[in-house]
């Protein structure tokens, strides 16, 4: 079965989702307790995408920390270690 273009695989930007967020807040002040579901659900979906965010910035810093702490360690690094650290590098 073929997906419709009206639901997309991945989740929409960030920005998408706030803009998304303030259609709903103003159906909600304008029209009534109608869309309070949906208001609340993008409110939910908003938080969640914010904290996914959150955890990959902090974890990109753990790995810069620990690269930075590793090249004072050069001479002790196996060529294993080496690859693993450009394959990380790239990821930053």
């Amino acid at each position: 079965m073929r997906r419709s273009a009206a639901f997309p695989s991945s989740p929409p930007p960030l920005a998408e989702l706030e803009r998304f967020l303030a259609v709903a807040a103003y159906l909600v002040v304008r029209h009534g307790e109608a869309y309070t579901p949906t208001f609340e659900r993008l409110e939910q979906e908003l938080e969640e995408m914010r904290r996914r965010l959150g955890n990959q910035d902090r974890a990109r810093r753990v790995l810069a920390e620990l690269m930075q702490k590793g090249a004072e360690y050069e001479d002790a690094r196996t060529p294993d270690r080496l690859q693993l650290d450009l394959e990380v590098r790239r990821l930053l």
